[in-house]
């Protein structure tokens, strides 16, 4: 994802972006004019700080220190074996390190995913806004997210999938609004969904899949507005429907809760309109 409308200046290296009419003038008694850059990007200079980086292939871990503000993507960890990326796909280093820890803004996707040893995310105590998409995937040793504790918006889509350590979502708790798809897959000891308390409205798809040991959906009390379809199934020791409250909520898709083998009472539809919601075994159910 590239930079967001209001960079400016950055690292003497992205050209100014703001036309004149964006900017606010100023001229002196000699003619001379000068640019000021307008309110908006001055409120976020304040949130994000003003020493920023483009994280390129050549960026190392080192690079970091004393930024605040990230212009672009940002990724840490390994490449997936499986995985093929594109040419611009780079990871400053193998784990979260320390360098990072002056970081408050990333103005693309933040990804962590396979890496090394990382156990927690302490580096990135200060971080509180990601424009783009939040990846935590394939992290065998990562066993809590509660230093991501400051985010308050992902303007993308928030995915926590194959952590096999993780056994809460405490740390996401400052979160409100996920413009994106919300995807909690394949964590196998995770136990419950507190951590997503804060969470009111998740712009695509919710989706809770193959938590083995999940026994509850209480953290998704606050969710009044989903956009897309609303899916949970193959959570093996989930119970109840405690989180969901009742369903009272808009769907912008179908909701298809099937697989979870331990739950037997059919929940409530939510309200109208719903095109299509679906109960019980996928093998018996139209094939979405």
């Amino acid at each position: 994802m590239g930079p967001l409308p209001g960079t400016y200046g950055v690292h003497r290296v992205v050209c100014n972006r703001l036309s004149g009419a964006a900017m606010a003038r100023k001229h002196h008694g000699n003619g001379a004019e000068t640019q000021t850059p307008p309110a908006p990007y001055v409120a976020r200079e304040k949130r994000c700080g003003t020493v920023k980086k483009i994280v390129t292939r050549y960026t190392k871990a080192e690079d970091l220190v004393g930024v605040t503000w990230v212009v672009g993507d940002l990724r840490f960890g390994r490449d997936l074996s499986w995985t093929t990326f594109d040419d611009d796909w780079h990871f400053v280093d193998e784990d979260v390190p320390v360098q990072a820890s002056g970081i408050r803004c990333v103005e693309g996707d933040l990804t962590i995913t396979n890496t090394k040893s990382t156990v927690h995310l302490s580096p990135l105590a200060n971080l509180a806004v990601i424009e783009g998409d939040l990846d935590i995937s394939f992290n065998d040793q990562l066993t809590t997210l509660t230093a991501l504790d400051g985010i308050t918006t992902v303007g993308g889509y928030l995915a926590i999938v194959n952590n096999a350590q993780l056994t809460t979502l405490n740390g996401l708790d400052g979160i409100t609004t996920v413009k994106g798809y919300l995807r909690i897959w394949d964590n196998a000891q995770l136990t419950t969904l507190t951590g997503l308390d804060g969470i009111t409205t998740v712009g695509g798809e919710l989706d809770i899949k193959n938590n083995d040991r999940l026994t509850t959906l209480r953290g998704l009390d606050g969710i009044t507005t989903v956009g897309g379809n609303l899916k949970i199934y193959n959570n093996a020791k989930l119970t109840d429907f405690a989180g969901l409250d009742g369903m009272r909520r808009t769907v912008g898709g179908n909701v298809q809760i099937y697989d979870n083998a331990r739950l037997t009472r059919r929940p409530p539809p939510p309200p109208p309109p719903q095109p299509n919601y679906f109960f019980g075994r996928r093998d018996t159910g139209p094939g979405w």
